[in-house]
């Protein structure tokens, strides 16, 4: 009887340790299902890449990246003033959140000499592409 005493309470350590070990329903940095977000823009409409929604959207522990997505946008009617300043004024302080996993995506449609080179150089370094539109 005092063996059998013994192994039910041993059984039932046992069974608590195992119970201890679960983390109650919380999951950890590497049981949550990681994806990609894209934030849209386009030329006249930029509210979705504000600083403010791409930190939001990278606080999630669910989300691994952030995507600046521009829509197929023509932008041969904005000049090079323009376009510096959609740089410096909404792309850039938006990727300067956290340029690890912030990231631009899609193209710009423009004429050739519409833009500076050290805008095109820097766009394309964080990943959008420019083609220059049929004459």
């Amino acid at each position: 009887m005092k063996h059998l005493k013994l192994f039910a309470a041993l059984c039932c350590a046992a069974a608590l340790c195992a119970a201890c070990d679960q983390k109650d329903g919380i999951k950890t940095q590497e049981e949550i299902q990681k994806h990609d977000v894209s934030l849209y823009f386009y030329l006249t409409y930029y509210d979705e890449i504000t600083p403010e929604k791409v930190s939001k959207n990278l606080s999630d522990p669910a989300v691994e990246n952030v995507y600046l997505e521009v829509m197929d946008e023509d932008f041969t009617g904005s000049g090079p003033i323009y376009i510096t300043a959609l740089r410096n004024k909404i792309l850039q302080p938006a990727i300067n959140v956290d340029s690890i996993r912030v990231f631009g995506r899609g193209n710009f449609v423009i004429r050739s000499g519409q833009m500076l080179e050290t805008d095109s150089l820097w766009l394309v370094s964080k990943g959008w592409t420019i083609s220059n539109a049929e004459r």
